[in-house]
């Protein structure tokens, strides 16, 4: 018995050493969500355009040159923060800049566009949320000529 008492503390300190020194061996970073779509092609979404006179953007839109795809809401407090990079982004014209409207009001969408301004060539609205769940979340770009 008297052996057990000092045993355990021992397999405890030795259980711990190795929960914190896999992560780092594997060189792996804890911060990051592990996805599922990483790697995968884009989503194809048939999504309306958010505004009546500048065109919306499917799958093959996306095909040819660099694009930044953004999720974005009227509501959305680190989307305001995010914003100004956007514009910066859009003034450089280094890549295409395309919005996704996420479950938001159409007139509210406009107001805050309207109100920021709008770095996007092309916006569509994502009325039910399902593109943004069909586009995940860590998503990085393999092949769109698909």
């Amino acid at each position: 018995m008297a052996k057990t008492i000092f045993v355990f503390p021992l397999l405890v300190f030795f259980g711990v050493i190795t929960y914190f020194t896999i992560p780092i061996v594997k060189k792996s970073d804890p911060k990051l969500i592990p996805s599922a779509l990483v790697d995968k092609d884009v989503p194809e979404n048939k999504l309306p355009p958010l505004f009546k006179n500048k065109r919306g953007f499917d799958h093959g839109d996306l095909v040819g040159g660099e694009t930044l795809v953004n999720f974005f809401s009227s509501w959305c407090g680190p989307c305001r923060v995010e914003h100004d990079i956007l514009m910066k982004i859009s003034e450089e014209k280094t890549v295409r800049l395309f919005g996704i409207n996420y479950k938001d009001q159409t007139q509210a969408a406009i107001r805050w566009l309207s109100e920021l301004g709008d770095p996007f060539e092309r916006i569509v609205a994502d009325r039910d949320g399902r593109a943004a769940i069909d586009w995940g979340g860590l998503w990085r770009p393999r092949n769109v000529s698909n």
